[in-house]
């Protein structure tokens, strides 16, 4: 009789950790942005600009300075025309130094404070110490990438190669539940 039950307890656990990492080997986590969002300190450190100037959004956080890590997250909506390099993940991360300054240096905007695109759905977050410090809506298509944000509206990079030359460089996340 403790056989039996040692089996079905054995099977029943196999069938819980089949399920739960199921939709992370499909390439789906699910992810909880629980970091203390001060509405007073996310994009806090952004200059004030007008529609058409260009803007290096990193450019005063200083990334040798605590621990850092940036997300890209994939809306459901966003998958079928995300960058081929970025396909089959809905989380990527990154919280290599080297790339976060290439990042700092290469994503430059135009700022066009007159246009906005609603469908943006995608997120980016930059984190510093477990608290996210920067978040927008980004476009990682593999004809358009861009920014957009309640502070400046839709944003363009200078540099069409820059943003995806970043992101491709995050890892994919393939935790089934990612708190950011």
């Amino acid at each position: 009789m403790a056989s039996k039950r040692r089996k079905l307890f054995i099977v029943s656990l196999m069938v819980i950790v089949v399920i739960a990492t199921l939709p992370t080997l499909l390439g789906y986590n699910i992810v909880i942005p629980t970091s203390e969002m001060m509405n007073d300190k996310v994009n806090g450190r952004l200059p004030k600009r007008k529609t058409g100037d260009t803007l290096q959004l990193f450019r005063s956080y200083d990334f040798s300075d605590g621990k850092w890590a940036a997300y890209l997250v994939v809306a459901a909506d966003d998958r079928a025309d995300i960058h081929p390099k970025l396909a089959g993940r809905t989380c990527w991360k990154t919280t290599d130094i080297a790339v976060l300054k290439e990042m700092q240096q290469r994503w430059t905007f135009k700022i066009n404070s007159d246009a906005d695109i609603a469908t943006v759905t995608s997120t980016f977050y930059l984190i510093r110490d477990g608290v996210v410090v920067f978040d927008s809506g980004i476009v990682a298509d593999s004809g358009t990438q861009g920014i957009q944000m309640r502070e400046y509206g839709w944003m363009q990079p200078t540099d069409k190669q820059a943003v995806m030359d970043v992101l491709t460089k995050f890892k994919a996340v393939k935790w089934p539940v990612v708190f950011i």
